[in-house]
C-alpha cells in the first residue's frame, strides 16, 4: 500500500506579477528495493503525474502579423516504470536496468 503522501498537489506559479496562470501538478511515487537472494538486490520504483493548467504557446500568422496565442488549458499525464538489478560476483558486480514511460497530452 503506498504511503499516505503519495498523491502530492502542487501548485506552481508562473513567473507573471499578477499569477496569470497557475499550473497544478499531482504527482504519485512508490518504490521498493528487496535482497531476492544473496547476491541478487532488485528494486522496482513507479511514479505518476497529472498536470493541469499548462502554458500553450500557439503561432497565430495572418497576412498581417505574426503572434502568439498564449492559453493555459494544458492537460499532461505521465507514468513511469522502473526495475533495477544489481548481481554480485565476488570482487564484481552487474548492474542492468529496465524503464517504461508513457507521455498523454491531453
Amino acid at each position: 500500500m503506498p504511503p499516505a503522501n503519495w498523491f502530492r498537489r502542487r501548485r506552481i506559479p508562473t513567473s507573471s506579477p499578477d499569477d496569470f496562470a497557475i499550473r497544478e501538478a499531482k504527482r504519485g511515487m512508490s518504490n521498493s528495493t528487496g535482497q531476492v537472494l544473496n547476491n541478487l538486490l532488485v528494486r522496482v520504483a513507479y511514479q505518476q503525474r497529472n498536470t493541469v493548467h499548462s502554458i500553450i504557446l500557439t503561432p497565430l500568422i495572418t497576412a498581417d502579423a505574426n503572434l502568439l496565442s498564449v492559453a493555459n488549458s494544458g492537460r499532461d499525464f505521465y507514468r513511469e516504470f522502473q526495475i533495477t538489478g544489481r548481481y554480485q560476483i565476488r570482487r564484481h558486480a552487474l548492474n542492468a536496468s529496465y524503464v517504461r514511460s508513457k507521455l498523454q497530452v491531453i
